[in-house]
């Protein structure tokens, strides 16, 4: 067993001081207005633009397909700023890359149908290249950086291969907010993305997928630890701390601090800005003052590109161990994260209490959805915790040291029979038949908007994605033996096994997601007995 003073030695054995270069990275995710909250008018963007030009700052704007096809949203970016994409699918990339889009529900949120883990490897493909060939034929070139609230370890292997891109941005832990559970990785930290799974850091070189991982909406490591938005808008975004909090200056600099100013290290980094048309004018002060802060801290503007360069240089290798600390009145948590293990301590009313603790690199194998479309409604991404005082409910003050970490990757396991069925799906023929107008169509779909007989009828996409097909026999639904599957096999567990998943939002997640647990990982929860 490993007692806790030896875990409390761990923080004691290097001194807080401030980190030698201390960087914020403003990001401007621009979705197509469409997609704009607030309002649908330019100034959703003008006004940060405004603000990015009156103070100089470095800025990167991720856009999104459907906002490289608005004019108006192109034609005011300034000029020296950096471009990137922000990779969600909408429907209108879905068309122009011939991927089906799950057109059922109005709500567009769903992860199964914004995150490219929702479909296929080979549909992630056309839908990258689709977005990358828009993306060069707007700006001349291919972009480095990308990001989304969540992006697959597949996905990020091929960008990086692919097209060279270097650094994305994902979202912060939360554990309930929206229809997105994203729970266990760096807090708040850049890192480097193992190819095992991308919420946890890279082992060893071998492990690393060769980008840089920062941070949206780094939370105030304290208070932001809880399940629900009333946590996790305890963060960096001003439409969250302002408009949910009512909280200014000081409560800022209480989210900046800890990744910056009070962090050891080489580099200290805070990723800052604001989605385009979701901020209210009345916050604008706000955001004003966000960058003013920043400035006042003597944080140097980056963009998202020019930082990873910096981050790659300092930590050629893997990730560094971070250590961060966070005082509000009587309570303090500490945070300490390797690419072995995350660690919090919080100390109250002078006890101090192992409240987080999760081992990465359990399991050898890979993700699951690096080989399968993840089709929930719901995102859930979790490294499963000896303790987490949110999801399990438990906390501690001694724990068992981890087992051997996972040195090599497995691909999933798969039954003889799923194989024979894979091998015999790709045998048959993509026919499609359809009743038109009181009469049957049929034939060989040789193109996705193709139909062959005798003679070949172009139908517009996505048509033809409606007729009868066999689909089911060309891609049949198989079980596969991947990471989640190994994690919760080597528990050991007293309770049910029930995979995850409820329609969308934060209400039918929460009712699953707040039940008693023993376990959980990205795919599964088990229940605690009571």
């Amino acid at each position: 067993m490993v007692i806790l003073f030896l875990l409390m030695a761990m923080f004691l054995a290097v001194p807080v001081t401030a980190a030698e270069n201390n960087y914020a990275v403003y990001v401007v995710p621009v979705r197509g207005r469409e997609f704009w909250r607030v309002t649908k008018e330019l100034t959703g963007l003008t006004d940060i633009i405004d603000l990015t030009l009156r103070y100089q700052i470095a800025t990167t704007y991720l856009l999104q397909y459907d906002a490289m096809l608005d004019g108006q949203i192109l034609d005011n970016l300034p000029p020296g700023s950096e471009k990137g994409l922000f990779l969600e699918v909408t429907p209108k990339l879905a068309r122009a890359a011939f991927v089906n889009y799950p057109w059922e529900s109005e709500k567009w949120e769903r992860a199964d149908k914004l995150f490219l883990s929702g479909y296929e490897p080979a549909d992630r493909k056309k839908l990258v290249d689709t977005v990358m060939s828009k993306f060069k034929e707007v700006f001349g070139y291919y972009p480095e950086s990308v990001g989304a609230w969540y992006i697959d370890g597949w996905s990020l292997e091929y960008l990086h291969g692919g097209y060279g891109v270097g650094v994305v941005l994902g979202v912060a832990d939360q554990y309930l907010t929206d229809g997105y559970q994203v729970w266990g990785q760096y807090v708040g930290a850049p890192y480097y993305p193992s190819r095992g799974s991308v919420l946890e850091p890279a082992l060893n070189k071998d492990d690393k997928i060769e980008v840089v991982k920062l941070q949206w909406a780094p939370r105030q490591p304290l208070l932001s630890y809880g399940a629900g938005g009333g946590f996790s808008n305890y963060s960096a975004q001003v439409n969250d701390y302002a408009r949910f909090h009512g909280l200014g200056r000081n409560y800022l600099e209480s989210v900046i601090r800890p990744y910056t100013l009070d962090l050891a290290g080489k580099v200290g980094q805070i990723t800052l800005g604001i989605e385009a048309g979701e901020l209210e004018s009345r916050y604008l002060p706000d955001l004003q003052s966000q960058i003013q802060t920043a400035l006042d801290l003597g944080l140097e503007f980056m963009t998202m590109s020019s930082f990873a360069k910096v981050y790659s240089q300092a930590y050629p290798d893997v990730s560094p161990t971070v250590k961060l600390t966070s005082q509000v009145g009587a309570a303090k948590i500490e945070w300490e994260m390797s690419p072995e293990y995350r660690l919090g301590i919080l100390e109250k009313d002078g006890q101090r209490t192992v409240v987080d603790l999760r081992y990465y690199h359990s399991s050898c194998y890979l993700d699951n959805d690096r080989y399968q479309a993840d089709r929930r409604q719901n995102l859930y991404r979790v490294v499963p915790a000896v303790y987490d005082r949110v999801g399990l409910g438990n906390s501690g003050s001694e724990v068992a040291g981890p087992g051997p970490a996972c040195t090599a990757n497995k691909p999933p396991r798969i039954n003889w029979r799923d194989r024979i069925r894979m091998f015999l799906g790709q045998l048959v023929p993509d026919i499609r038949a359809s009743k038109l107008e009181g009469k049957w169509v049929f034939g060989l779909r040789v193109d996705p908007e193709i139909l062959c007989l005798i003679g070949c009828v172009k139908y517009s996409y996505p048509y033809l994605e409606a007729f009868l097909n066999l689909g089911r026999f060309r891609y049949p639904d198989i079980d596969i033996y991947a990471r989640q599957e190994d994690q919760l096999q080597k528990g050991g567990w007293t309770g049910s096994a029930m995979p995850k998943g409820t329609e969308y939002g934060i209400e039918a997640m929460g009712q699953e997601l707040g039940k008693p647990k023993e376990f959980e990982n990205s795919y599964y929860w088990v229940a605690k007995n009571q």
